[in-house]
């Protein structure tokens, strides 16, 4: 079977077949989900219009200071970090009849007694998160890591025990590449992590699999980029991945070999924004960033195909303060499965993955 598939034409064949089965005909409504925190809320815009609607008032009771979030396709829910109450939250999200998005007016904890950074979710629902477990003292608190909450988990109920998959002990040595980990994504394959310090030593981005070797595990950790020592949000598209931090918005190839950058491999998008922080691509063509500026934030788009190299960023909308940035598809006459899942699928079968 192996042989047949990676072989031209039944490779090509195998593909079409794919992509005309879930592309042909998609009637899909995107959401572009976002988080303020100075505000303590969580909202959206139907896309393309640009009228914000409320989706999550937060509060003592949390979420206080909602900054990361990320969207599960699978089960339609919705993560929040909140750095205040130490949870990760999360929202069953609902599609009424007229299009509005709404949640089911509960609110779950995901995860509790933890300092959370950024967040991700892979095609089957699993959440991981940067940040730290919070232990009580005289206990010492640990550095930052990488932690998996996985389905069952969320499924039970079960807000503890995070698997702490990557951190500063299987990393490398004598520059462990988890040191200061932000920005999150995965292809569910990979994840990719940005680290918000010291980045040039330890990697501004970072590559590794979903879950660690048992043996060696350093030597399936690879840095692909070294030109920023403070990485924020990241964003992996269906070819390259976008990384914001404080000098602008930089693109690499997700195939990247070693973590040297030279202005064509690390290429700048833009550095027109006063704070890029959380970043999104809605599966077709386009990045939205957040620009957390406090006084002429807003969110705005590049495109996303072609060469990597700089953009003019365009505004989508005025949005003072805006963070955390996801983007919800729902696709009409399908249960789950959004195009950028569906999209990591095909690319698997194009590399191998499950033959």
């Amino acid at each position: 079977m192996s042989s047949l598939v990676r072989n031209s034409p039944w490779t090509h064949v195998l593909l079409s077949l794919t992509l005309i089965f879930w592309f042909g005909g998609v009637d899909a409504t995107k959401y572009l989900v976002l988080s303020v925190p100075k505000d303590g809320q969580i909202g959206y815009f139907k896309m393309p219009e640009t009228v914000f609607h409320l989706l999550v008032v937060g509060g003592t009771k949390g979420p206080a200071n909602p900054k990361a979030i990320a969207i599960d396709q699978e089960n339609a829910r919705l993560f929040v970090a909140d750095v205040p109450t130490q949870k990760i939250y999360w929202y069953q999200l609902i599609v009424l009849p007229d299009g509005k998005l709404v949640t089911d007016g509960r609110q779950h904890i995901a995860v509790e007694s933890v300092e959370p950074k950024w967040l991700t979710v892979d095609g089957v629902g699993n959440l991981y998160f940067t940040g730290k477990i919070l232990v009580p003292p005289p206990m010492p608190q640990g550095p930052e890591g990488i932690y998996k909450q996985d389905t069952i988990q969320l499924a039970t109920g079960v807000a503890i025990e995070s698997k702490e998959i990557w951190s500063r002990s299987n990393t490398g040595s004598p520059n462990p590449r988890v040191w200061a980990p932000t920005g999150l994504t995965t292809d569910n394959f990979h994840l990719f992590w940005g680290n918000g310090q010291k980045g040039k030593v330890h990697g501004s981005i970072v590559k590794a699999a979903v879950e660690p070797p048992d043996v060696q595990p350093e030597l399936s950790v690879k840095p692909i980029a070294d030109n920023n020592d403070e990485v924020r949000g990241v964003v992996l598209t269906a070819t390259n991945l976008f990384y914001s931090t404080g000098d602008g918005i930089y693109g690499v190839s997700k195939s990247k070999i070693g973590q040297a950058c030279e202005e064509t491999t690390c290429a700048l998008v833009a550095n027109s924004l006063k704070e890029p922080r959380g970043m999104v691509w809605d599966g077709d063509g386009t990045v939205f960033v957040a620009d957390a500026n406090l006084e002429q934030g807003g969110i705005y788009s590049f495109p996303s195909n072609g060469p990597l190299g700089a953009h003019q960023m365009k505004k989508y909308v005025d949005a003072v303060g805006v963070y955390g940035l996801d983007v919800l598809e729902v696709i009409a006459g399908t249960v789950g499965h959004s195009i950028k899942v569906v999209y990591a699928v095909v690319l698997a079968l194009m590399a191998g993955h499950f033959f």
